[in-house]
C-alpha cells in the first residue's frame, strides 16, 4: 500500500488538472496516437465500456465524463 499511495496521489492530481479543452482535443482525433489509444482503452475497461475508438469518442462527449473518473 505504501508504494501505491504516491502513485494514486499523482493520478488524482493529474485528474484534477484535466481540462475539458484537452478532452475535446483527444476527441477530435480521427485515429489517436498509440499511447492515447492505449490510455483511453484502459479508461474504458475500468468504466466497463467497449474500447473501440467510436465508443471512446462517445464517452468523451458525455458532459459527466470527468465526474465518472
Amino acid at each position: 500500500m505504501e508504494k501505491a499511495e504516491p502513485i494514486l496521489a499523482k493520478a488524482e492530481e493529474g485528474l484534477a488538472n484535466l481540462k475539458k479543452e484537452k478532452i475535446a482535443e483527444v476527441k477530435a482525433y480521427a485515429k489517436p496516437p498509440d499511447v492515447v489509444g492505449a490510455v483511453c482503452s484502459v479508461v474504458m475497461i475500468l468504466l466497463g465500456k467497449d474500447i473501440s475508438w467510436a465508443s471512446v469518442k462517445k464517452e468523451l462527449a458525455d458532459p459527466n465524463f470527468l465526474s465518472k473518473l
